[in-house]
């Protein structure tokens, strides 16, 4: 019996992360020295600085 959601998943396309991803390791493969931002989550927050620049750009439309 195959799963219909199985099926479906095929048919996504991989995100960019993904794609930066594949990217970086065939840099790497070619003897590139690679230091992987593509995932994950930062450990800390932003500075208070980038955080109020960050707001007042999205306050003003630029998006």
């Amino acid at each position: 019996m195959s799963s219909p959601f199985a099926e479906r998943s095929r048919a996504l396309e991989p995100f960019l992360a993904m794609e930066v991803m594949e990217r970086a390791f065939e840099l790497e493969a070619a003897g590139g020295d690679v230091i992987h931002l593509e995932i994950g989550e930062p450990d800390h927050p932003p500075p208070p600085e980038v955080s109020e620049v960050t707001r007042a750009a999205v306050a003003s439309g630029e998006t």
